[in-house]
């Protein structure tokens, strides 16, 4: 995959493959930005053509057809690896130690070794501190890039020896126009791109899992439908929803913001929504713009507690939902 098949990041591509054509690549690059944006696929892409052996001087700079384009792109080759956790899971020592064994080693193929460490603001202080080593003696072949969503989570010692490449997201009718290209019909295509927030992987994992995420929308809006009809109602919320924390607060916060579209604009374009509007305009009747707000902030900041610090689930929410509730 080049960077022409990437959506998004036009500047971030052009500015790395410059880099990369006029041998002005550092040892090492944290690329931060949200989940499904797109930073695995650019460092995937910005690998090949540090190792293509016919790189033009323009964007997208990798031919896509040498060896090293069409290994990289299909996983296989020697020079270009990828360390991740498991799915939940922190970046253990070991899988960083096995990772540094071959840091000084000399390419076997190509110009360049690209070790891709994902999950970088999820590793343990083992591994953190085994891989600042290597990062403070960089072998001259060697480009580390580490992918990260906190920045606050890496270490500061870490990040001090990485350029930042900062990543955004994508625009929503960027993602519905790749949606329809994958089959998708413009009102799913729609409510999933404006859903997943400007992440074309969250669109696409939304997508696959379309069925069950209806269910549990369906039932997070029941719930939030009696949310203020009677006092243990929070409670039961945060524990139906305790083991489905992060799909029920994406719900919550769809309708959070739905609710401010519509107080604000008195109209049902741009809602995702619609088949719940008698609750929207619930909610809408009984709170300001600016009450709205506030408890769409109080949502991403049940997200983050979740996400960055796993805090206990079923307080984080109990406490989200009795504000909700109030």
């Amino acid at each position: 995959m080049g960077f022409d098949e990437i959506l998004g990041h036009q500047d971030l591509k052009e500015r790395l493959g410059r880099a990369a054509v006029g041998d002005r690549v550092g040892s090492a690059y944290l690329f931060l930005g949200p989940d499904g944006v797109g930073r695995r696929l650019v460092a995937t892409a910005w690998a090949a053509l540090l190792n293509c052996e016919e790189p033009a001087h323009e964007y997208p700079f990798a031919c896509g057809r040498c060896r090293p384009c069409r290994l990289i792109g299909a996983g296989q080759y020697p020079d270009v690896v990828l360390v991740q956790a498991a799915e939940g899971k922190d970046l253990k020592i070991e899988a960083i130690r096995t990772l540094l064994k071959e840091a000084h080693y000399r390419p076997y193929e190509g110009r360049k070794r690209v070790f891709i460490v994902d999950n970088a603001d999820h590793m343990t202080a083992g591994a953190a501190n085994a891989l600042l080593k290597t990062l403070e003696e960089p072998a001259e072949t060697l480009v580390m890039v580490l992918i990260a969503e906190s920045e606050g989570m890496v270490l500061p010692t870490i990040r001090s020896r990485c350029q930042l490449v900062r990543f955004g997201t994508l625009p929503t009718d960027a993602i519905v126009e790749r949606l329809r290209g994958e089959g998708v019909s413009d009102e799913e295509a729609v409510r999933h791109a404006l859903e997943a927030s400007g992440s074309l992987g969250g669109a696409l994992k939304s997508v696959r899992e379309g069925e069950e995420r209806n269910a549990v929308r369906n039932e997070v809006i029941e719930y939030l439908g009696n949310l203020g009809r009677e006092p243990l109602a929070p409670f039961r919320m945060a524990e139906r929803f305790r083991d489905a924390a992060v799909p029920a607060l994406q719900v919550v916060k769809g309708v959070y913001r739905d609710a401010l579209v519509f107080r604000t604009r008195g109209t049902e374009n741009g809602i995702m929504n619609r088949g719940s509007i008698d609750l929207l305009e619930h909610i809408a009747a009984r709170l300001d713009p600016r009450e709205l707000a506030d408890r769409f902030l109080a949502i991403e900041s049940a997200e983050r507690r979740i996400h960055d610090f796993h805090a206990n689930k079923q307080l984080v929410l109990e406490t989200l939902f009795q504000t909700l509730a109030e």
